[in-house]
């Protein structure tokens, strides 16, 4: 980090250091090339398979300043590079109700509102599983989530409907040839398992598939050309029905189920997406790369505390432990504005709230937190209220809330979260002869398509002559190995990491200033 003075006036430097207007400035930032390694890093122009290479360059500035009264002032925002260029298309209102029919051009992503539509049954017994129970399906060699994002390209676009991926497995009932994305046939027998492949359109039209359960009764999922799965079942009333982007069909099918445990299925299963949620914009891939600004905020600070204005959602300060301690959050509309009251007695407040939803005659989306520091031990409570008639339909004060505490004795520290979601978390560190370890114990409450119960992460790190190892292990016995060096205090740093679960890892240099 480097810092200037500047001065408010055209004195000269020797004068300016004096001058009450006069400014600090601190410059930092860095420089980093990478190459990512393992199964599906893939990029074309490399002389081997399995790979993806990146550079960024980032630089944060920021200001800060005191006035004769006392009063401190300052902001802060960051400058990073992008190989994409953001535009903002124009919308058509065919209609005339004053609302975007359409886009001239974009690039549309679901906003991970995904949800699972379907119905499957065991391979060995014939179990039923709903799609509730369903956390995520492997669909051509990769496991997609409930959580999942889809991106779709398309021109022009409609901005209603929805955007996914199917799965559908099990014995077909009827003949029919279905044509992969590589113009190659599938042919479909009837009463034979469904061949692997992906489906772009069925020869009639429809192609439909039965999933036998242990006591006869069938499932069946219908797929049309328009891209739209039906599901139903005899254990079940009425139809699923899920318009999606991709089809893919097999024999059987992989899934994940809340229970944490991962079962062979046949039947239909589909991620789908909204795209009313969706973030809608035109994207250019730029020959060289562009700076992008970004994560800005200015603030202002007295005797009333301190007022801050900043750019994107703003979280609290809870510290989350994994998924726990982050339900909290005001979703920005553009600008979040935070004042932080004075500390009195170890006792301190503060209140959040976007900007922009702001309005006479309704309650903002807001949030009220306090933290009280007692000899060591630090505890925080946010309670969120959403604004009434969007997300927050039930019209509630208290729509999400978070919980930390903190306790730090000499080289150990212990920190703890819960939150609204039934979500609650333990993390441990400890320092002792120039070894680190830190274990975190997590637990996430029961919902639909989420992975529940408990789990257990521990990693073990050392530094020595600038030479940093770190190792770790999670319940499943999932392993990560990571090594860096730092070549003096200069900011230059080599690091490599491995990962067992994603088979593989990251090679990168990076330099810091």
């Amino acid at each position: 980090m480097k810092k200037f003075l500047i001065a408010g006036s055209s004195l000269a430097a020797v004068a300016a250091a004096g001058s009450a207007g006069a400014v600090d400035v601190t410059l930092g930032g860095s420089i980093e090339m990478s190459v990512e390694y393992g199964l599906g890093k893939d990029v074309a122009g490399m002389a081997f398979d399995g790979s993806s290479v990146s550079q960024s360059v980032a630089l944060n500035i920021a200001a800060a300043g005191t006035t004769d009264g006392g009063m401190k002032f300052g902001g802060s925002f960051g400058i990073s590079t992008a190989e994409e260029l953001k535009l903002n298309p124009y919308g058509t209102d065919s209609d005339g109700d004053g609302d975007d029919d359409g886009k001239a051009l974009f690039k549309i992503t679901n906003g991970g509102e995904a949800a699972i539509h379907g119905t499957v049954y065991a391979v060995s017994g014939g179990e039923q599983y709903t799609a509730g129970e369903i956390v995520s399906v492997k669909i051509n060699s990769a496991w997609h989530n409930g959580g999942d994002s889809f991106t779709d390209y398309e021109y022009p676009v409609s901005m209603d409907g929805s955007s996914g991926i199917c799965k559908l497995a099990g014995i077909a009932d009827e003949n029919g040839t279905a044509f992969r994305s590589n113009d190659e046939d599938l042919d479909i027998v009837a009463g034979d398992y469904m061949p692997a492949g992906e489906l772009g359109s069925a020869a009639d039209g429809d192609l439909e598939i039965t999933a036998e359960t242990a006591d006869g009764n069938t499932q069946i999922a219908a797929n049309t050309a328009a891209m739209t799965v039906n599901v139903r079942s005899a254990d079940t009333e009425g139809d699923a029905t899920a318009t999606v982007t991709e089809i893919f069909v097999g024999p059987f099918a992989e899934v994940i189920l809340t229970s944490s445990t991962t079962k062979m299925v046949v039947g239909a299963v589909c991620i789908e997406g909204d795209i009313d949620a969706s973030e809608t914009a035109v994207y250019v891939d730029v020959a060289t790369r562009v700076m992008h600004v970004g994560n800005a905020s200015i603030f202002l600070e007295g005797g009333f505390g301190k007022l801050t204005l900043q750019q994107g959602d703003y979280k609290g300060k809870v510290g989350a432990i994994g998924s726990a301690g982050d339900e909290a959050t005001i979703a920005s509309s553009g600008l979040v504005a935070i004042i932080d009251g004075a500390s009195a007695a170890g006792i301190s407040g503060y209140v959040a709230a976007d900007v922009g939803s702001i309005a006479l005659g309704s309650r903002p989306n807001y949030m009220l937190g306090t933290s009280v520091d007692l000899m060591g031990l630090t505890v925080a409570v946010e309670m969120e209220d959403e604004r009434p008639g969007s997300e927050d339909d039930g019209n509630t004060y208290i729509d999400n809330w978070d919980m930390g505490t903190t306790y730090a004795l000499g080289d150990l520290t212990l920190n703890a979260a819960l939150d609204s979601s039934g979500d609650w978390a333990v993390k441990a560190t400890a320092a002792i002869a120039g070894f680190s370890a830190t274990s975190v114990i997590e637990n996430i409450g029961t919902g639909s398509n989420v992975k529940s119960g408990l789990s257990i992460d521990t990693t073990l790190a050392t530094n020595f002559n600038g030479v940093g190892v770190s190792v770790g292990l999670n319940e499943d016995l999932d392993y990560t190995l990571s090594g860096s060096y730092s070549l003096g205090a200069g900011g230059f740093a080599l690091s490599a990491s491995y990962s067992s679960a994603d088979s593989g890892g990251k090679v990168s240099a990076k330099l810091s200033f």
